[in-house]
């Protein structure tokens, strides 16, 4: 695409988004969450689907790690002690778009290398 038709396209979504009421131009709809399964000595893996997987330490502000998979995907976390929350995200659709977020899953790693998961299992390893 030329970027004369690109600089077009931008013009029309940034005065669609103006034209719309506040929170119209984005839809929130629940994905699935990740699965989160322990390994042992604060290491545990977190796979999910087509999304992209976001870290957080305060289940605030969020952290691609990383991008979109095109198939089922699964990370091997190796962490220090303290909470960590992992979710999915993506957004579909113009030029109103809905992004798709699961619900957060946290995981805590303790001091002695235990990982606690959401159901408060604690695996010693």
């Amino acid at each position: 695409m030329r970027l004369v038709h690109r600089l077009s396209l931008a013009r029309v979504v940034v005065t669609l988004m103006l034209l719309l009421p506040a929170g119209a131009s984005m839809a929130q709809v629940q994905g699935a969450p990740p699965v989160i399964s322990p390994i042992g000595a604060g290491t545990y893996s977190v796979s999910w689907g087509l999304y992209y997987l976001q870290e957080s330490t305060d289940g605030v502000n969020w952290q691609i790690v990383s991008d979109f998979a095109s198939a089922p995907a699964s990370l091997l976390f190796s962490k220090l002690p303290g909470t960590y929350y992992y979710r999915t995200y993506y957004a579909v659709g113009f030029p109103i778009f809905t992004s798709v977020i699961s619900e957060a899953v946290p995981v805590t790693v303790t001091a002695a290398g235990s990982v606690v998961l959401e159901q408060d299992t604690v695996l010693v390893f």
